[in-house]
């Protein structure tokens, strides 16, 4: 396979080149490994019949520690990572431009001398920030197809997987990945097929979720009946003696939580001592919280430029938390905290 780099001018270009194609980001989704979107969301996605998706804290995050997870991957292999791989670019298969990627890095083997520091001997460097513990011996799925789909595209045989962790402290790791032709070629054809039968073709993707079935129809057919088979029927019956449990036990756990609370009474916290070592344990607290309350009405006197940068068409209203991540400071002028109810903790 060769491949054709593509360097857009700006981001909002690099964007609009992403819209040509699948990603890598994408693979996972297509193969049914993504625990974010499933293949009818992509294709609601790419054919642009839902909301473009809006940067969450956690990308944005990611993209904050990009460049210093990358320069800990380095700092802790001796790598040689690629500063011009840094940035909006992206690797087009020459024969089929709707397969392109965009690594975050490519790096090489340490020791590789200055004249073999080309892109036949890169390796692909994929970075994540997470509050999950990984597993190394048990990556995400959707991390390996990502990883396999832009070394198959860019022809390399070594990548490697690199992340930080801020469960339970702030912690580094890698995984070296081999390139696996045939996951490769099967995730190919997986991607063939959605893009000429589902994107170019306007067939939709089956539903696989209720959130598929509920963006297929949001509206049911007036006075319209399915008929259940027997394993849905089975599920049914499963379903009401579920519900069924969960109700009884959430009635006695009502029960023994007054029972509780009576005990603690005006206090903050409820402690057991033991009358054989006399240890005392902390079994629940029952405090006062408090709640940030924000001045919209006089930030919106005192700032009506913020105000109109930083509402949402849609509702009219402001969007708080872009507000409270770019303008720390000048947030902090209008929001306070005060006493709000109490709340019953179980240590």
């Amino acid at each position: 396979m060769s491949y054709t780099i593509l360097r857009p001018a700006t981001h909002e270009k690099w964007l609009e080149e992403r819209k040509k194609g699948i990603g890598s980001s994408d693979a996972g989704t297509i193969m049914g490994a993504s625990p974010f979107q499933t293949p009818y969301g992509l294709y609601l996605q790419k054919t642009g019949k839902a909301e473009p998706v809006r940067e969450s804290d956690a990308m944005f995050n990611g993209h904050i520690l990009e460049p210093a997870v990358a320069e800990w991957f380095s700092a802790r292999t001796g790598n040689i990572v690629d500063i011009t791989s840094e940035g909006d670019w992206m690797a087009v298969d020459d024969d089929r431009p709707y397969l392109r990627v965009s690594p975050d890095r490519l790096y090489w083997d340490r020791g590789t001398p200055a004249e073999r520091q080309t892109y036949e001997y890169a390796r692909i460097l994929e970075i994540k920030s997470t509050s999950k513990i990984v597993d190394k011996e048990n990556i995400p799925d959707y991390w390996y197809c990502q990883i396999q789909y832009q070394m198959g595209i860019m022809g390399l045989e070594r990548g490697c997987l690199c992340w930080i962790t801020g469960a339970p402290t702030l912690h580094f790791d890698y995984l070296e990945v081999e390139f696996n032709g045939p996951f490769f070629a099967s995730l190919v054809s997986r991607i063939d097929k959605f893009w000429n039968e589902n994107i170019l073709g306007g067939v939709p993707p089956a539903a696989i979720n209720a959130e598929d079935t509920l963006r297929c129809s949001p509206v049911a057919r007036n006075g319209s009946a399915a008929e259940a088979s027997d394993e849905i029927f089975r599920s049914w019956r499963s379903l009401k003696d579920c519900r069924s449990r969960i109700r009884a036990l959430q009635e006695h756990e009502e029960v023994l939580s007054d029972a509780i609370k009576m005990a603690i009474g005006d206090c903050e916290s409820l402690t057991y001592t033991d009358r054989e070592t006399g240890e005392i344990s902390l079994l629940a607290t029952w405090k006062n919280t408090s709640k940030e309350v924000f001045d919209e009405e006089r930030f919106k006197a005192d700032n009506p430029e913020l105000w109109t940068r930083y509402s949402t068409v849609s509702e009219a209203a402001l969007d708080r938390k872009a507000l409270a991540r770019d303008e720390k400071e000048l947030y902090s002028r209008y929001s306070s905290r005060v006493a709000s109810a109490r709340k019953f903790m179980v240590k």
